[in-house]
């Protein structure tokens, strides 16, 4: 295993644990009722996926089982979470140009 390889590996067995607290604490809240919120969620699963696609690689190289569906199912969700988090941006953009039109106008 070289230097960057096991760099990797350490940081994936690093991060696994954190994505797997991360949902834990945040299913426990009403995520799904914003868009924002349903971004996060698939963004930290996403994070979950990668990771754990790391991990198997480095313990079972790269023709282990179900590999395909979970890059597929990673890059999924990876853009799904950014596109909606795009549109939840420009909505807050836009509507704070619109608050700030309507305060400059009435003063």
């Amino acid at each position: 295993m070289t230097v960057a390889e096991a760099i990797q590996l350490g940081l994936a067995s690093t991060t696994l644990p954190a994505a797997l607290l991360f949902i834990w604490r945040f299913s426990r809240d009403l995520w799904y009722r914003t868009w924002f919120g349903r971004s996060l969620m698939a963004i930290a699963i996403a994070v979950l996926l990668y990771t754990l696609s790391t991990i198997l690689f480095r313990a079972f190289g790269p023709g282990y089982w179900g590999r395909d569906v979970l890059i597929i199912v990673t890059a999924g969700l990876t853009s799904f979470a950014l596109w909606t988090r795009t549109v939840v941006l420009i909505k807050a953009q836009n509507a704070e140009k619109r608050s700030r039109a309507l305060t400059e106008h009435r003063h």
